[in-house]
């Protein structure tokens, strides 16, 4: 192997971003930008409320050749967001998975638990998602 190839990484540095803020993942990757350094592995987590699920993978590859390594960690709450809180009016299958969902969350108050709920309610906007597109 070629040691000319291989980059030393004098910085690593972790940082929180709050994600509320921004309209959309173009703006958030604006945001994550603002950091760059060439010479730098970074991991930064993204908080805060969206109203929709992000593309992290999107967002990584978006950004990543501004850092010597990037890695996001996706902890932004979809359960609070207006279109999730519209999808439970729906007298719909998922309206009603999602108005469930709902009211678990709202029943504890164990940052754990509410996570879960979290992650299980972008799985099935998930594949509500790809149940939609084949069905086209």
């Amino acid at each position: 192997m070629n040691q000319s190839n291989i980059k030393q990484c004098d910085k690593y540095q972790a940082y929180e971003l709050n994600v509320s803020q921004y309209a959309d993942e173009p703006e958030i990757c604006a945001a994550i930008d603002l950091l760059a350094q060439d010479d730098l592995a970074i991991r930064i987590t993204l908080v805060g409320g969206v109203e929709i699920a992000l593309d992290i993978e999107n967002i990584t590859k978006c950004c990543q050749e501004s850092f010597l390594s990037l890695q996001l960690v996706d902890n932004t709450e979809l359960l609070g967001s207006a279109l999730v809180q519209e999808m439970a009016q729906e007298n719909t299958v998922h309206g009603i998975v999602v108005k469930r969902l709902l009211e678990l969350s709202r029943s504890t108050t164990d940052e754990h638990q509410l996570r879960i709920y979290d992650l299980t309610l972008r799985e099935l906007l998930s594949r509500f998602e790809m149940m939609q597109g084949e069905n086209r």
